[in-house]
């Protein structure tokens, strides 16, 4: 089947009842911890938690999605009643003491030992490791690398970088020393990495410089150039996983319609969903992204900009050519016009959101199959429906009253 570049049109559309609905109401948890099952290292910086720990020899891809210029973009919303006014004892919740240490950057005019002739890096990869909330961009990662050495033993460190789409290298971590020897390739290191906070979303390249112990300069460095799992690397920190800046997607509906050859492949999407928050009155926008389940191929549409409230917001999506048929994960993601950042966002947590059966215009007259032998997939009804409820706003203004009183028992004790 030849793959066609999508043409999505998104048009405003009134509340009505459409052929395949879902619907979901969900609330992130945000004192969800992790489970780590290594040795916890303190950070050379206080914004991020480094665990040390061996992983095994796989690479995670990056993709990218690209924007799908040719879509026309349309949106309209209905103002809910404002939430309750307490907007103090909100931020007394988020507002964490913090002693913030200066980034660390990476010297300009790094010198190169005369013993790097002797040291390489042979091999760097990468893991995406932890998303809480489903936006993907992770505030968990591992850099692993392999260094060898021409000379037998040598006792080796790192210096590992970020730079932030292209922006200065700021260093999160210097290593233990470790040995290395020769070529073998079982000495190779690891790196797990939470990012708590200063680390907003978005794409993050990586940098690693390798210094022998005791000489003051490195004997080799790698980055995106030479590695290319390197390179751009979704990430965002604790606090934007938690959404820390009080904006939440709090309910999502998804209904699919028009399905002229019943293969179970939807040719409309509307979206309807929620806003709750304490930041009214910034200006953000909506993006739609739309990920293949199968290829993992994703392309997104964008809305106008429109002024932050409590309101219901409602798409209507019509794919009108070079979507292949497939089952589909949307992501709805609230991005604040001056800073570019996600604000809230709605993914696979929401069951609404997550294996959509979609297909475009012009593929909507052949019965499509997308599946394996293994895994049968029956279209007997021409609708699906999913529905979960309850009040979302309120389970957040709860979870942060148990937060408050939390802190005070432990400033107490």
């Amino acid at each position: 089947m030849k793959k066609l570049i999508p043409t999505i049109l998104l048009i405003a559309s009134p509340l009505g009842v459409l052929h395949a609905s879902s619907t979901d109401n969900t609330l992130n948890d945000s004192t969800k911890s992790l489970n780590n099952s290594s040795f916890k290292l303190e950070s050379v910086v206080p914004n991020v938690s480094v665990i040390q720990q061996a992983a095994s020899r796989s690479v995670q891809d990056v993709s990218i999605a690209s924007k799908n210029n040719s879509a026309k973009i349309s949106r309209r919303s209905v103002v809910k009643e404002s939430a309750k006014n307490n907007t103090e004892k909100h931020a007394s919740a988020l507002n964490k003491q913090q002693i913030q240490k200066q980034p660390i950057y990476r010297s300009q005019t790094p010198q190169k030992s005369h013993n790097a002739h002797n040291f390489v890096i042979y091999e760097a990869w990468t893991s995406l490791d932890y998303d809480h909330d489903g936006d993907g961009y992770y505030s968990e990662f591992t850099v692993n690398f392999d260094p060898n050495y021409s000379g037998g033993y040598a006792e080796v460190f790192a210096d590992l970088y970020l730079s932030k789409n292209g922006g200065p290298w700021v260093l999160y971590k210097t290593t233990d020393t470790f040995t290395i020897y020769g070529n073998d390739s079982d000495d190779y290191y690891s790196v797990t990495t939470r990012l708590n906070y200063d680390f907003p979303t978005d794409h993050y390249d990586v940098l690693i410089d390798l210094y022998e112990y005791g000489d003051p300069d490195f004997v080799d460095t790698v980055d995106a150039d030479i590695f290319n799992s390197l390179y751009a690397l979704p990430l965002e920190d604790n606090e934007h996983e938690l959404n820390s800046d009080s904006t939440l997607i709090t309910y999502v509906s998804s209904e699919l319609s028009e399905d002229g050859d019943r293969d179970g492949f939807y040719t409309h999407l509307s979206l309807t969903y929620d806003i709750d928050t304490y930041a009214a009155g910034r200006n953000v926008y909506a993006k739609v992204v739309l990920l293949d389940t199968l290829t993992f191929n994703s392309s997104y549409v964008e809305t106008e900009n429109f002024v932050l409230g409590n309101q219901t917001e409602y798409i209507d999506i019509y794919f009108e050519n070079g979507q292949i048929p497939g089952w589909y994960d949307v992501q709805i993601q609230l991005i604040d016009v001056v800073t570019n950042q996600i604000i809230a966002n709605a993914a696979q947590d929401f069951s609404a959101l997550s294996q959509l059966g979609i297909e475009s215009h012009n593929y909507d007259f052949d019965f499509d199959v997308v599946g394996t032998d293994s895994d049968p997939i029956h279209r007997e009804e021409a609708t699906h429906s999913h529905e979960s409820g309850g009040g979302a706003m309120g389970w957040f203004i709860a979870l942060l009253s148990g937060l408050i009183v939390i802190s005070r028992r432990q400033s107490k004790n």
